[in-house]
């Protein structure tokens, strides 16, 4: 049984506007496989793929204040494409809200406070999310730019997730908090709210996918599967990895996957999302070394 070895470098990735996710190995001279298979040795990538983006349809939110109220002005929250953790969520959530005069100042310490947070629950494995009210404590006052009406009921505002941006922070499509107009008026069971003073706490309903696409998968051309419509031959994770580290995996044994009889002048690699789509990988510096043996 012979074995050969073959490596797919950067020079290989043909560029395209959805990333670096396709690589095509040029064999110096037709290949041909009549009882061959192939199996992953080792890879080397850099993580560099997006958790929230506007191609991934998971990066915008809508923020209403002064709600169930004629001077009701509903915002949309849009994240910049980026590799976010909930802590990067809340943190963008506050920079949007001083853009857009959306906060309240202590009058003696010049601190900043918002009408909304993000927060993980590692007890519960759920993103908490808090509304506040517009009873402004005492000691602080409203931006200068904060829209102002005459009159108006105490609220706490609603922030509505659509369908993306809800499965990252895990709450189900549509998810709107309370807007508890004419103030604390509502039951804790409303959308699953629990009221505490002038603020209501929510818990995710569902497991947060805070990165979509945690594992990635290796995907070539040829492989014949009759069990499989993908022609899958590996999975690795960015499980423990920091964003722009590199990640190098390599199998303990190696799993062959037959080809497809044919005389070859290429392979085409491409790797793969959760959801079976091209993954746009911001860095093109990957290494993959693959086998190919003749079985007996």
């Amino acid at each position: 049984m012979s074995q050969h070895t073959i490596c797919i470098t950067q020079k290989n990735v043909i560029n395209s506007t959805s990333g670096s996710n396709t690589l095509v190995y040029q064999f110096p001279t037709s290949a041909q496989f009549s009882n061959h298979s192939i199996a992953l040795q080792s890879i080397s990538v850099y993580y560099s793929w997006m958790s929230i983006s506007e191609a991934l349809g998971n990066n915008k939110f809508t923020f209403t204040i002064y709600p169930d109220d004629a001077w009701a002005s509903t915002y949309t929250v849009t994240f910049p494409d980026g590799a976010y953790n909930v802590s990067y969520i809340n943190n963008f959530f506050k920079y949007w809200s001083i853009q857009n005069g959306l906060y309240m100042i202590n009058s003696v310490t010049g601190e900043y406070g918002y009408f909304a947070s993000f927060s993980v629950n590692s007890v519960k494995y759920a993103v908490e999310i808090q509304t506040f009210s517009s009873v402004i404590p005492v000691g602080w006052t409203l931006a200068l730019t904060f829209p102002l009406h005459a009159g108006g009921d105490v609220w706490n505002p609603v922030l509505t997730f659509p369908s993306g941006f809800n499965l990252i922070i895990g709450y189900s499509s549509g998810f709107s908090t309370d807007s508890n107009s004419g103030g604390l008026d509502v039951s804790p069971t409303v959308n699953g709210g629990v009221i505490a003073g002038n603020t209501i706490a929510y818990l995710s309903s569902i497991a947060p996918q805070v990165q979509p696409n945690s594992t990635v998968l290796v995907s070539c051309n040829s492989i014949q599967n009759k069990y499989s419509q993908s022609p899958i031959i590996y999975a690795f994770s960015s499980a423990g990895t920091g964003f722009g580290d590199l990640i190098m995996d390599k199998p303990s044994h190696l799993c062959f996957s037959p080809l497809m009889p044919g005389i070859y002048s290429e392979l085409r690699v491409t790797l793969l999302g959760t959801d079976l789509t091209p993954l746009a990988m911001q860095d093109p510096n990957i290494t993959i070394l693959f086998v190919i043996q003749e079985n007996v």
